[in-house]
């Protein structure tokens, strides 16, 4: 009966059984649950230089705190030796060096003034310390100041959308159907589960012969003798005539038998019509001798 692999309990319109509370959300091992942002109103997950995160839903991964400004220069550029200036606009932004004074227009213009040539489109780090001490002016700060917060950043951030919890798929108590009582395999091997029970795949000569069987006989109706063939064009035809022999060559030939009347003949012929067109008046002529 179904009712042996269904739970067929109370539950409410949701699919929730009333007898069973709520499971809490998947972790892994060893970790503590991740913090599911309930709501848009709801602050998201960061780790910045002291700024208060933004309302959303979405969670920033960010680096941890760095020893040096070498060191943080090496995590946004991934080791490279210069940073071109989307690099350098995003260190801004994830280290808080942008502020009221300091807007996104001027980073951009204090990246262009501290490349030595114009054309370049990428700067040094020697080159990207001469625009920290230009940020830390526009900003009306100490440049040790604005390094100390660059270095409790450490690095890049990364943001990303919280996935919230979901009972059907965190509870496995709420498993229902296969997935909680079990049930046949998919695979029926007292059946047909591979194409090579099916198949003949023996070995076969070119024209699909196989090599271990023997060429069978002739097919013969039943309950009549398998007909002779002409085997070359020296042989004599097979011809069985009104006591005329029959005349060498290449092809075997079958004929009627004997007829007791011309009547029999005629109804031969005309396959039991009346009448004879000259067509088989031809073939009768020929055939007969």
């Amino acid at each position: 009966d179904i009712s042996q692999i269904m739970d067929r309990s109370d539950a409410d319109v949701r699919g929730v059984k009333k007898d069973k509370a709520p499971a809490a959300a998947h972790t892994v091992a060893g970790t503590a649950a991740p913090a599911v942002a309930k709501s848009s109103s709801s602050k998201a997950i960061t780790k910045t230089s002291g700024a208060p995160a933004k309302s959303g839903s979405s969670a920033k991964l960010v680096s941890g705190e760095a020893k040096s400004l070498q060191e943080v220069f090496s995590k946004f550029t991934a080791g490279a030796a210069e940073m071109d200036g989307r690099v350098w606009a995003k260190f801004a932004k994830d280290c808080g060096v942008v502020n009221k004074k300091c807007t996104n227009t001027d980073i951009d213009l204090i990246f262009a003034k501290v490349k030595t040539n114009p054309s370049a489109r990428k700067i040094s780090y020697l080159q990207f310390m001469d625009g920290l001490k230009q940020c830390a002016a526009k900003r009306g700060e100490e440049l040790a100041k604005l390094e100390a917060s660059i270095l409790e950043a450490g690095g890049p951030s990364f943001s990303g959308t919280v996935a919230e919890a979901n009972k059907f798929h965190d509870d496995k108590s709420l498993y229902t159907g296969v997935h909680a009582k079990g049930g046949p395999s998919t695979i029926d091997t007292d059946k047909v589960a591979d194409i090579s029970q099916i198949m003949d795949r023996s070995d076969a000569d070119v024209r699909g012969v196989k090599k271990d069987k023997a060429p069978a006989a002739a097919h013969t109706v039943a309950g009549t003798a398998a007909p002779a063939v002409a085997k070359s064009s020296s042989s004599k035809a097979i011809t069985k005539t009104s006591g005329a022999p029959a005349k060498s060559g290449s092809s075997a030939k079958l004929v009627s038998g004997e007829a007791k009347s011309l009547q029999e003949v005629f109804s031969k012929f005309t396959a039991g019509a009346a009448e004879m067109d000259g067509r088989v008046w031809a073939k009768f002529a020929k055939d007969c001798g």
